[in-house]
């Protein structure tokens, strides 16, 4: 009688059930490396769009609502979009109301800010955003809904 030599049901089964825990535990880290990595992209070209906010800003004491910067070919977001507005103090000769400077002559105070967002314009990260918010004091503030 020949005896065949092969693995038996329950090494299979052991061996199977180890590399199944070994991958759960893979996908998960990966999938948060990839979406870092989008997140990381779109704050890139933020970064540079905050750069050129703040250097109009110096030159010209306020924001730039017309400027026009053009991501990447091959970027998973889109250009990115500003939103410029004003918060007035309490309105006194200050350049809120008379369309001079946003951030005021002294008489009153008041105060400018820029919202720059870009748009997920490719999977996975379609139609999810991350936004930055620049304050015309110096502060900025992050957001996203990715």
């Amino acid at each position: 009688m020949k005896h065949e030599r092969g693995f038996t049901l329950i090494e299979l089964i052991t061996v199977l059930s180890i590399l199944g825990i070994l991958i759960s535990l893979a996908i998960p880290r990966y999938l948060n490396a990839t979406r870092r990595a989008y997140k990381a992209e779109a704050y890139s070209i933020l970064q540079e769009a905050k750069s050129e906010q703040w250097a109009y800003l110096l030159a010209h004491s306020m924001f730039d609502s017309n400027m026009i910067l053009t991501a990447a070919s091959g970027s998973h977001w889109s250009s990115p979009a500003f939103t410029v507005s004003k918060n007035a103090g309490n309105g006194v000769g200050n350049g809120c109301n008379n369309g001079g400077s946003q951030t005021g002559n002294g008489n009153g105070n008041c105060s400018a800010q820029v919202a720059i967002t870009v748009t997920g314009i490719q999977a996975p990260v379609l139609a999810e955003q991350v936004s930055i918010v620049l304050h015309d004091d110096g502060h900025s503030t992050q957001g996203s809904t990715f």
